[in-house]
């Protein structure tokens, strides 16, 4: 990314993205997603595979 992006931005320190560890986050972010799959209409479903939802939110569970 040299050649696209200046010094300052290239070599900036960089955050990770954030994972929470708050189990009430996790549910609620997992019923939405519930929510989601129960909607065969859903929009989202032109971007991403129902399949490979269902499988994260499985592995939520899981959790």
């Amino acid at each position: 990314m040299q050649d696209a992006l200046q010094p300052e931005v290239l070599w900036r320190k960089k955050s990770h993205y954030p994972k929470t560890h708050n189990l009430s986050y996790l549910r609620a972010v997992s019923e939405m997603l519930a929510g989601v799959l129960r909607d065969p209409q859903s929009p989202v479903f032109q971007l991403v595979r129902r399949e490979m939802l269902q499988q994260l939110l499985e592995s939520e569970e899981s959790v």
